[in-house]
């Protein structure tokens, strides 16, 4: 299969084995755009695991599951209606929020910053929905960062995402994830002398049995669990 076969493959397999109905529509049919979904459907897999409540929903139909899933693909407004966009809705230990792919934000310069995938708090993306507003920094609470690359990964592509989450400020997950590796992104993110460092979590692409986690995919969805259990503290 090629990546973008395969990245389809594991969407679909992941929201097969979550129960989640209906087929879905990558807007832009390329593999870096797949891996965003594919590591969107990882995340809730991981609230899942968290014992947290998991609901796909769409812009035009925020009350019920939508019939197709339809994944943005490309930096958007939480408010954008040109396509039925999908998001998930989400309750862990009693807090509401949303999941969301490709959504522009606020940051607390007022500057506007694409997040590959974010939550949001789930009032903030409700009035955001209703009033034509973008998510303010404060109610922004997790932000991952999705590199789907063939060459190796440059240190700049780091140190731009650490510039977007000092401007968001006070997430409570921040990760950088790619299908490829760097030891100097690892050096970076672990290194006590950086202000806002991000967790890395690289070599992470689909196994070739559709439905089943490889060992990087299950330690990654362990991780973000654990991200999240600190969370809800």
């Amino acid at each position: 299969m090629t990546d973008l076969q395969a990245l389809n493959a594991a969407v679909a397999g992941l929201m097969a084995s979550a129960g989640f109905p209906g087929p879905f529509i990558l807007r832009r049919n390329a593999a870096d755009a797949a891996y965003e979904s594919y590591v969107f459907m990882l995340v809730l897999r991981a609230i899942s695991q968290a014992n947290g409540q998991v609901t796909l929903r769409s812009i035009v139909n925020p009350g019920g599951a939508p019939a197709t899933f339809v994944f943005r693909g490309s930096p958007g407004y939480i408010f954008s209606d040109e396509f039925d966009y999908g998001y998930a809705a989400c309750t862990l230990g009693g807090r509401p929020f949303e999941v969301h792919i490709d959504v522009r934000h606020f940051g607390s310069s007022r500057v506007l910053h694409e997040i590959d995938v974010s939550f949001i708090d789930g009032p903030e993306a409700v009035r955001c929905r209703a009033r034509s507003e973008h998510p303010s920094s404060r109610r922004t609470h997790a932000a991952f960062e999705c590199k789907f690359y063939g060459d190796t990964l440059g240190i700049a592509l780091i140190r731009t995402y650490v510039g977007l989450t000092v401007d968001i400020g006070g997430l409570a997950i921040s990760r950088f994830v790619s299908n490829a590796s760097s030891q100097t992104i690892a050096r970076y993110c672990t290194s006590p002398n950086v202000r806002a460092r991000a967790r890395f979590t690289p070599n992470l692409f689909p196994g070739p049995v559709i439905g089943q986690l490889t060992q990087s995919e299950q330690q990654f969805v362990d991780s973000v669990e654990d991200d999240l259990q600190s969370w809800r503290v």
